[in-house]
């Protein structure tokens, strides 16, 4: 090493020495540089490998939760010697990722490990996350490149998803990817299966609302949707991940022509039906989509009755899973089959023995393969026995011709529940003025019918009765109060008569109250009918004031009136007769501004009505209306302006007579 040392420092010296020249400089300070300078540091870098994303993710990694990827680490310059790394996922708790390990060892014949990234499945609605996967190395000489960051796209609650999409066998996992502006979500409406169905969010113009899941090919893909929207523009697609950036340029444009789309169907549900025939994994995806102009409808997408059928299965649901008796339920079956196959239906041990067997509409069902759904109706019949619930079970096994099928489930749970019978009642339209439908008047004297009906009917007569709330004296008889409701007869006929007793009293409302007698019978909470007695007058004072001969009216104010009728003295100077007779007339209320005092009685029909009438008002907008039951409504609706109103009277101080003929049959309300 001496001798070496010194032939180098006589060769650098000659250097020096003979000539100084740049390139002789440059030599000399690298060899200095190769001699001092350590062994080169290694770099390792971390990629991720292409994940199950839809066409257009390529520069994002997104792993829906239940899925996994594979992460490479790669070591770039060979080592050496074996490199230890050690792989860390910064996550929260509890943890959302798993590795299959944490710790790698890189050698000369293995510069490359794959990693399986996994993200959990925890059916826990979740907002989008990033997750970061941190790589570690435990030699200080060894250069780490980088974090590799990925997504997990907004999660929803599995099961409840796919109970509103009535969903069979196993329940995907959905997911939002992250260009969607809204998420969907359960929402209640009338559809083909049960009520509740998935919607899409809501958007605004130029964006979309999508749903994702993936799926194991080969595999049958059925499912119903509705669209209400801006027809031919705003609707639904249908993307698997080979099509999806060439279906989302369709999305401004006119849909009604693209395939695997639906746009403007305005209530109606549509069934579809798509196969796949690859191998591995396939991401599927719903967007309701918009263009950049207009609304329509309820502006969303709706989707029911998801089933992800695999090759060679069959997979059934009964709906409802309660039946009524009587009533109906349909066990659907859905299948993805090479050839055709018999299935057989009948009725466990366990089932009531009421020859419910023979009230299947099939008990041997074929399923043909050339179709993915076959119905079966169950029945339920009235058997005229009133009973608590039972409790049943549909089975259904293969015929031999093919046990290769598979059958997800062979079992059918069932309850029947028999309705209690009820009783109600109604009030027959008494005599009430049009715009009073929603509310029941009887005026002093009058009388209304209630009728009580059963149902449903069975073979025991029943026994109710009908009792009134109301002050003392009484101010309401009924014809009777014990009422015996039999098969044959389900309704009985009550006549309610509100009592004139000439006495001045104000609005009051009454309670007729239905109760049985038998407590297998409930009645209905709406089985309480409450009654309006509008204010009523002393209709002998009234009669007098109007010089009435003959029958007097029982007069009463409708509860829409701001202020009562009364007895006055008459203007002297006009009188409406020749021969003047008494000093009394009737006169309105006191009312403000956009208010009515108005009187009201009954006559029999036919008649003549004559009368006089005078009003002193502030000229062409205030007056007197005269006012019949078929009318009342319309001619309230005139308030504002009377001056060309028929059968009106205003800003005139004299007395005019009037006169009107009414044919026809029944009581008459003016």
């Amino acid at each position: 090493m001496e001798t070496l040392i010194k032939g180098l420092h006589s060769f650098t010296h000659s250097l020096i020495s003979v000539r100084r020249t740049a390139a002789g400089f440059c030599l000399l300070m690298t060899l200095a540089l190769w001699l001092c300078s350590p062994a080169s540091a290694q770099t390792i870098t971390a990629e991720l490998a292409k994940v199950i994303t839809p066409d257009g993710f390529d520069a994002m990694t997104i792993i829906p939760e239940g899925q996994s990827a594979t992460l490479t680490v790669v070591i770039r310059s060979a080592p050496s010697a074996n490199v230890t790394v050690r792989l860390s996922v910064a996550a929260a708790d509890p943890p959302q990722v798993t590795l299959s390990t944490t710790q790698l060892v890189l050698s000369s014949e293995s510069n490359q490990l794959p990693v399986i990234v996994h993200v959990i499945n925890d059916n826990v609605p979740e907002d989008q996350q990033t997750i970061d996967i941190v790589l570690t190395p435990e030699d200080g000489s060894i250069t780490v490149q980088g974090t590799t960051t990925f997504t997990i796209p907004q999660s929803y609650s599995n099961v409840s998803f796919c109970e509103a999409l009535n969903t069979i066998g196993n329940c995907p996992a959905f997911f939002t990817l992250p260009d969607s502006h809204a998420a969907w979500r359960t929402t209640e409406i009338h559809s083909i299966g049960m009520p509740t169905v998935l919607s899409s969010g809501d958007i605004d113009d130029d964006q979309r609302s999508c749903l994702s899941f993936i799926t194991q090919q080969p595999t049958r893909i059925l499912f119903d949707w509705r669209v209400s929207s801006e027809d031919e523009f705003d609707g639904i697609l249908y993307i698997d991940e080979n099509n999806r950036e060439e279906r989302l340029k369709d999305v401004g444009g006119d849909l009604s022509n693209t395939k695997r789309s639906l746009t403007g169907i305005e209530g109606g549900w549509v069934s579809s039906e798509f196969d796949y025939s690859g191998d591995g994994l396939l991401m599927l995806e719903w967007c309701y989509a918009k263009d950049n102009v207009d609304k329509g409808g309820e502006d969303a997408g709706f989707l029911d009755n998801l089933q992800i059928i695999p090759p060679g299965s069959v997979q059934a649901r009964l709906l409802p899973t309660r039946i009524p008796e009587p009533g109906s339920a349909d066990l659907a079956l859905f299948h993805n089959l090479e050839q055709d196959t018999t299935v057989k239906l009948a009725f466990a041990a366990d089932t009531p023995k009421n020859a419910l067997i023979d009230r299947l509409s099939s008990k041997e069902l074929r399923l043909r393969s050339a179709e993915s759904r076959t119905i079966a109706a169950l029945t339920i019949k009235d058997d005229g026995i009133l009973q608590e619930e039972r409790s049943g079970t549909l089975t259904m096994v293969l015929s031999p011709d093919n046990q290769a099928v598979m059958l997800s489930n062979t079992a059918f749970a069932f309850t029947i529940t028999k309705d209690m019978p009820m009783v109600t009642a109604e009030l027959s339209k008494p005599i009430t003025p049009d715009g009073f439908d929603a509310v029941t008047i009887i005026p002093e004297g009058q009388s209304a019918t209630l009728t009580v009906t059963f149902q449903p009917s069975f073979a025991a007569n029943v026994t109710v009765r009908l009792s009134v709330t109301q002050t003392d004296p009484p101010q309401i008889t009924l014809s009777t109060t014990q009422l015996v409701l039999s098969p044959e007869s389900n309704q009985v006929p009550v006549i309610v008569h509100v009592i004139n007793d000439n006495v001045p009293e104000d609005l009051q409302t009454i309670d007729i109250v239905l109760t049985s007698e038998d407590e297998n019978l409930p009645v209905q909470d709406t089985s309480t009918f409450t009654i309006t007695i509008p204010q009523s007058y002393s209709n002998a004072a009234f009669c007098e004031a109007l010089n009435t001969i003959g029958n007097c009216p029982a007069f009463f104010t409708l509860p829409d009136s701001h202020a009562a009728w009364r007895t006055a003295e008459r203007n002297p100077e006009s009188p409406p007769y020749a021969n003047q007779v008494g000093r009394t007339v009737l006169r309105s209320g006191n009312i403000n501004d956009d208010e009515r005092s108005c009187l009201s009685f009954i006559a029999q029909r036919p008649t003549r009505i004559v009368f006089g009438w005078r009003v002193s008002s502030g000229g062409a907008y205030d007056g007197i209306f005269y006012i019949d039951e078929n009318d009342r409504k319309q001619r309230l609706a005139k308030v504002d302006d009377l001056r060309n109103t028929a059968r009106y009277l205003k800003g005139n101080k004299a007395w005019i007579n009037s006169k009107f003929d009414y044919s026809g049959d029944g009581l008459l309300m003016l």
